[in-house]
């Protein structure tokens, strides 16, 4: 997958911390899961099963990895799994609880159009975005999202990776 594969999406003028896109190109461990992600057997819909997934595959990268179902509204998920790198940048781990559980109602307004553009597209976003950790303030992350599908095609999961890029937002 090319590095002109990951599109940058409209900022929703929120108040809250900026979608954009990354600040230094796409980093090599995104370029390494895109292509993971697009290798994965899909002969019959152009997003992968979820139940291809095999996270031993994963195994380098699941510190910064995250497993995400998608709700039948699309505009909310639970996170089903949560690396430990993830857990340590952002201050807690929100395995088994849903984002508006952990953050509130209001966040759809930030994640909500980085859902539906993945689940449209149906393909990998890479972007960059600054999350609340309780202990620091904000740290900005470079985040890579890509869909997963269930057997009659539909996005029901999603792949994750987060790292932090050491700033401060």
């Amino acid at each position: 997958m090319s590095i002109t594969d990951f599109s940058p999406l409209a900022d929703s003028g929120s108040p809250e911390p900026k979608i954009r896109p990354l600040a230094s190109g796409v980093p090599r461990p995104f370029k390494q899961i895109a292509s993971f992600w697009q290798g994965l057997s899909c002969t019959d819909h152009a997003v992968p099963h979820y139940d291809q997934l095999d996270l031993l595959e994963l195994a380098e990268f699941l510190t910064n990895v995250s497993i995400l179902e998608l709700n039948e509204s699309h505009s909310d998920f639970t996170y089903r799994y949560y690396g430990t790198n993830v857990v340590a940048m952002t201050g807690f781990d929100p395995t088994g609880r849903a984002l508006t559980e952990v953050a509130g109602d209001g966040v759809g307004e930030k994640w909500g159009p980085v859902i539906r553009h993945v689940v449209e597209t149906r393909r990998p976003y890479a972007f960059q975005t600054a999350f609340g950790e309780i202990n620091r303030g904000h740290i900005v992350a470079n985040c890579l999202l890509a869909p997963l599908s269930d057997r009659n095609g539909r996005t029901t999961h999603f792949l994750g990776y987060t790292e932090d890029t050491g700033e401060s937002g």
